[in-house]
């Protein structure tokens, strides 16, 4: 049966990482209900998956991912975790839905995470989706001409301090052959867009990156189920 076990590492400068044990213990299981908001019946839940990745970056995984199917019933097992904190990933949502809500007990886990680090299972979770999510289209446009511009990167962060800090909230698409993006599935709350015409993925996590051109992003305010529609002057790329 599949195991997992997670060790963090330091590898800096010339000198190598050697000696390093990684012992796998005993799995832990998690359990819980998923529930769906308002008529169940809207939303294809058939393709569903749950994964439980390190809230933490960094580190040496061994082992697969633990991993979990949710029954028609809406119940979940997953089994074989790591001593770790997670985050709880939702993965094949259909088109339209969001995670509104994942509860542990009286804990919010999808604002914390999972802290699993004493090695025993989390209190009986419930996962909670909403057929509301919010969606932002719009187009890309080039600052000098205001034409619209193919292949710009258009990226949504989220402002609450909460989650700015967790990739998955951060969205980001490519602008078509007319420049347009869209982008859907997207929970409430507050975020700022910005447009690139070049950057590396992951770039706009970084503050010190983020700071001097903090000023160029789009505010954007998202109600459940509100779609916006934007137009974003490309950022060009910065000569090194």
């Amino acid at each position: 049966m599949p195991r997992q076990a997670r060790v963090p590492v330091d590898v800096g400068g010339t000198t190598n990482v050697e000696g390093l044990n990684i012992v796998i213990g005993p799995g832990i299981t998690v359990k819980g209900h998923l529930r769906t908001e308002g008529d169940s019946a809207t939303v294809d839940l058939s393709n569903v998956r749950l994964s439980l990745q390190p809230r933490e970056p960094g580190g040496i995984i061994v082992g697969p991912l633990a991993q979990g199917k949710v029954n028609a019933d809406g119940l979940f097992e997953i089994g074989n975790a790591a001593s770790d904190r997670y985050n709880l990933f939702v993965i094949g949502l259909p088109s339209g839905a969001y995670v509104k809500a994942i509860r542990s007990g009286q804990v919010d886990a999808l604002a914390s995470g999972l802290d699993m680090t004493s090695g025993t299972s989390p209190a009986d979770i419930e996962i909670v989706i909403s057929p509301k999510a919010a969606a932002v289209t719009g187009v890309a446009q080039n600052p000098n001409t205001g034409n619209p511009m193919p292949g710009a990167m258009v990226v949504l962060i989220p402002q609450d301090q909460q989650r700015k800090d967790q990739q998955t909230y951060y969205k980001f698409i490519v602008s078509d052959q007319n420049g347009a993006f869209s982008l859907t599935g997207l929970t409430p709350g507050e975020y700022k867009a910005y447009a690139w015409e070049d950057i590396e993925i992951g770039a706009y996590m970084d503050p010190d990156f983020m700071k001097p051109i903090e000023e160029k992003g789009e505010a954007v305010s998202l109600q459940e189920g509100e779609q916006k529609t934007l137009t974003l002057k490309v950022i060009p790329v910065v000569p090194l």
